[in-house]
């Protein structure tokens, strides 16, 4: 739809600015100076194609360019065209191709206005022409460099990532994807191997602790040379046998045994102080012993 529009403002300015000069400028002889010497705006009939070549040839360009039309309507339809740039290139020179198309059809001949006397051999030519010229030969370099084969590898690309399955584009031969798997094959393998030995190396140390507590029990028991029990001394000794069921020295400790609960009522703390109105005091007594 965009495409169509394009076309149609392409179209509009074409024929308006030949509209214009048909009506404001005479034929053949009229000029309008837009920079003196460099360019300037006239008004000359072509029957013909660029140099007057093909002249006479009306319905020749009249049915390249319906052929362009079909081209470029299927070329966008069946995208044949992959790139965005390919594409504008290809509708505007359809487009141009149609507004010289339209003056063959209701004129016999095409209005050019533009003419350069600075370059003597440039021949006057109009919109139409700039666009056909100028896009025509951007889109064949778009196709000699490439740009359709490149536009479908990114298409293809970017359908493949939607998928999952994207792969970066100049990626690692088979072979060098081979090397990196056998380096990090290796990795692995060397990681592993120090684990173990790290592995080993702290079971030797466990056994070297454990023989050390061994070494050091049957140093006491030989100095003793007691049963288990205490000794004269009342230091506890370690029997040989005792000694020989020893395994490894346990970590952990035992767990204290739990206190006797004491369910006796606790008696009244004594008082330091009484109270002298708490006493009771017999007057009567205390006159006697006076007495």
């Amino acid at each position: 739809m965009l495409y169509a529009i394009v076309v149609i403002l392409v179209l509009i300015l074409d024929q308006y600015t030949k509209l214009w000069v048909s009506t404001n400028i005479t034929l053949n002889t009229g000029s309008i100076p837009l920079i003196p010497g460099v360019l300037e705006i006239v008004n000359i009939h072509n029957d013909g194609a660029a140099f007057n070549l093909l002249s006479g040839f009306r319905w020749l360009f009249i049915g390249l360019a319906a052929a362009l039309l079909v081209f470029v309507v299927l070329a966008l339809a069946l995208n044949w065209i992959k790139g965005k740039f390919g594409r504008w290139t290809l509708v505007l020179t359809l487009a141009g191709a149609l507004g010289n198309a339209i003056d063959r059809v209701i004129n016999g001949y095409v209005v050019d206005m533009i003419s350069v006397p600075a370059i003597s051999f440039m021949q006057v030519f109009n919109v139409a022409d700039i666009f056909i010229t100028v896009c025509g030969i951007l889109f064949c370099f778009y196709l000699i460099f490439g740009g359709n084969r490149k536009a479908a590898r990114r298409q293809a690309a970017a359908a493949a990532e939607d998928e999952g399955e994207y792969e970066i584009e100049n990626q690692p031969e088979p072979l060098n994807r081979g090397k990196d798997d056998r380096a990090r094959r290796k990795e692995s393998e060397r990681v592993r191997r120090n684990a173990a030995k790290a592995e080993v190396r702290r079971q030797k140390a466990a056994e070297k602790r454990r023989k050390a507590y061994q070494a050091e029990l049957q140093k006491e028991a030989d100095s003793t040379g007691e049963e288990d029990g205490y000794s004269a001394t009342g230091g506890p000794v370690i029997s040989r046998e005792t000694l020989e069921s020893t395994a490894r020295p346990s970590v952990r400790r035992a767990a204290p045994a739990p206190k006797e609960l004491d369910f006796s009522v606790p008696s009244e703390p004594a008082k330091k102080d009484e109270n002298p109105e708490d006493m009771d005091f017999d007057l009567d007594e205390i006159l006697k012993e006076f007495k």
